[in-house]
């Protein structure tokens, strides 16, 4: 695997931890994430690039899938369990999606899990798309998702969201290493954006306990503006539906937006 890194330090322990973290709480909640498997292997062709890739949840499918893949990260620790699962079957790229450059072109780029939704502003989004554009060929492709977070989660206090057994890297918690995950919902609606506050609580089989606390903050995008933002950035969409097997958005709209659009 050849892996692009932006400085040559070392992996964090926290930034380690926080990866083994997203792919707990991957398996945690599957419902959507079945989901967007299946969707993104139904529909990438030729040669892939995705970006923010996480741990190589979606990579992984897609190089079952028997595509060749680039994966992007901005993300030191994602990548590092990214490496440990795709071994050298993937390009691994340490990098910023508002600001990448690749010596290649591809007939697919994919956004999963939101991800999109990470750039808080409409400079950054633009800044994304038009850099997509640049990586893919004539007529390709862009497929990804956003959810309307800003209408479907209120402002909440502290509530549980679930408990299980981490099975993580013993260097990191150790076997057997219980984690309790909680989480509240902060909402800034003039900047349509969603701040989700989570606490999760590592319980060791030797009595110890690690407390790590992480926002993740989430802008909701509305239909027309999304339209709007990919035919200004060069894109015409194919469809917008509700769900990953394609039901009208009318018929399921607190469920989210999978987009397919191509370059014109």
């Amino acid at each position: 695997m050849n892996t692009e890194r932006r400085d040559g330090t070392a992996v964090s322990a926290d930034a380690h931890l926080e990866a083994i973290l997203y792919d707990w709480e991957c398996r945690q909640f599957l419902r959507r994430q079945l989901g967007d498997v299946r969707f993104y292997k139904r529909h990438a062709q030729g040669r892939v690039l995705e970006l923010a890739c996480g741990t190589g949840r979606v990579t992984e499918a897609l190089l079952d899938a028997g595509h060749p893949v680039t994966a992007l990260d901005v993300h030191s620790g994602m990548l590092a369990q990214a490496r440990k699962r795709l071994g050298e079957r993937a390009s691994l790229v340490e990098a910023d999606m508002r600001q990448f450059e690749l010596a290649s072109q591809f007939d697919t780029v994919v956004i999963a899990y939101n991800s999109f939704q990470l750039l808080h502003s409409l400079s950054d989004q633009e800044a994304c798309l038009r850099r997509i554009r640049e990586h893919l060929v004539p007529g390709g492709r862009l497929l990804f998702e956003v959810t309307p977070f800003l209408l479907r989660d209120p402002p909440s206090d502290w509530s549980h969201r679930a408990t299980a057994h981490l099975h993580a890297d013993p260097t990191i918690a150790g076997d057997g290493t219980v984690v309790s995950a909680w989480e509240r919902c902060r909402t800034r609606p003039s900047a349509q954006l969603n701040h989700f506050d989570v606490r999760y609580e590592l319980f060791g089989t030797d009595g110890t306990r690690l407390e790590l606390h992480h926002t993740l903050t989430l802008r909701t995008i509305f239909r027309f503006e999304l339209e709007l933002l990919l035919t200004a950035c060069g894109f015409a969409v194919e469809r917008i539906d509700g769900d990953y097997d394609g039901t009208p958005l009318e018929a399921c709209e607190d469920e989210g937006m999978v987009v397919s659009a191509r370059t014109t």
